[in-house]
């Protein structure tokens, strides 16, 4: 046993250090994942009866992948796992784009707080503690 307590390692030492922008893109990554799979239940419950229960439950289940990977990522930031930027900065280059299309097909009201978002993430995967 060591004598001294500066022998121990602390816990706080191993961690990376995150900062206040890295938490906020954490936490609005973990929000995407949550709509992503509420989106995956509603898809299921309110999905045109034209479409073939196949295709649905098909459908669904990437929903759930992909809002599952989300959280999973979300945590990665929360943590300051240097992996989870990567796939952080892909799915708000890929939202971007959606963002726009909605909010030019006069669904303002779901792409402008969609690209407030990834705005907001992208902010905070390229701020200096990240």
């Amino acid at each position: 046993m060591p004598s001294s307590p500066t022998a121990l390692p602390h816990a706080a030492e191993e961690q990376p250090r995150v900062g206040t922008w890295q938490l906020l893109a954490a936490l609005l990554v973990a929000v995407q994942g949550l709509v992503v799979l509420a989106f995956a239940v509603y898809y299921v419950i309110g999905a045109p009866r034209a479409f073939s229960t196949f295709n649905v439950l098909a459908s669904a289940a990437l929903f759930v992948v992909a809002g599952a990977g989300l959280l999973w990522v979300a945590r990665g930031l929360q943590h300051g796992r240097r992996w989870a930027r990567a796939p952080a900065l892909t799915w708000q280059i890929l939202c971007l784009p959606v963002a726009y299309g909605l909010v030019q097909s006069g669904r303002w009201y779901i792409g402008v707080p969609l690209a407030v978002s990834c705005l907001l993430i992208l902010r905070g995967l390229f701020s200096n503690r990240s």
